[in-house]
Parts: structure tokens; sequence; C-alpha cells
């Protein structure tokens, strides 16, 4: 299983194995989103992780903002605890995964430049096929959620 570190609390990456499941674990991560719409791997995650299945093919077309909400919400849920660490994964870690880790950065207020910039830096070879998607995204979480607390 190849996967990176992004951030000390955000990592992404490819299908699982139960390798891979094991250095996770030993990262101290605490969550799973997993976003491929072939594979369910509940059995390798359950017992060790809070688990969010959220699939969607890699195909190219418009993924729309509630699809990357799904993970902003369960993720920043998540990192509310500083001792929570989120996995996000898909098939190979290219394109949904790093784009949903965008969307997450994007949400907590780092500019796409930051978080394109952060992502690049850790995942060598990640094209981000969704960025601008994820860019959305992150603008009607802020918009849903980020304003109404400042009411």
């Amino acid at each position: 299983m190849d996967w990176s570190i992004i951030t000390p609390r955000i990592s992404c990456g490819g299908r699982p194995d139960e390798v891979g499941v094991a250095g996770l674990l030993r990262y101290g991560h605490t969550h799973v989103i997993d976003l491929r719409h072939t594979y369910d791997d509940c059995d390798l995650y359950y017992m060790n992780f809070a688990y969010l299945r959220n699939p969607t093919f890699d195909d190219g077309a418009t993924k729309e903002p509630e699809w990357f909400l799904r993970s902003i919400r369960f993720a920043l849920g998540a990192l509310q605890y500083p001792e929570h660490r989120v996995y996000v994964g898909c098939h190979s870690g290219s394109n949904r995964a790093p784009s949903t880790v965008a969307a997450i950065l994007m949400a907590q207020g780092n500019s796409r430049a930051a978080a394109l910039a952060t992502i690049c830096q850790e995942r060598a070879g990640c094209e981000l096929a969704y960025l601008d998607d994820a860019a959305k995204a992150a603008e009607t979480y802020k918009r849903m959620y980020v304003n109404l607390a400042n009411f």
C-alpha cells in the first residue's frame, strides 16, 4: 500500500492491504475515508478505525460539492480532537484522494495554492484531477458551516 503523510494529521494514498493498514495504525491513524467505487474494504478497517465509505468513479467527470462535503465533514469532525489522524484513500492515490485532501485543507482555511503545494510536495506524481471541484466544495463548506458559526 502506497501512502504519504501530507500533514502531521492527514495522509492519503492508494488501495489498502493488510501491511499498509498496519502501517496506518503504527502512525496513529484513527479515521479512514475510502473513495473507491469498485471495492469496499470495510473488513480491513472496521475493527481499528472510524470508517467513511464515500465512493465515486475516477472518471474525470465533475464531482459535485455534496460528494466532497461528506468527506470534509467526517475529516474535520475527527480533526477536532488532537489525537486523531485521517487517512484518505482511493485506488492509486493520485486523483480522488489528493483532491479530497485538498478540499479538507481548503475547508480548514488554506488557500488553493497552499493546499496544492503541500500535497504535491509530499505526494509526488499526484494529478489532482478534481482540484477545481474540491475548491468549489471547500467554498460551499465555508459558506454553509463557517459563516454560520460567526452568527
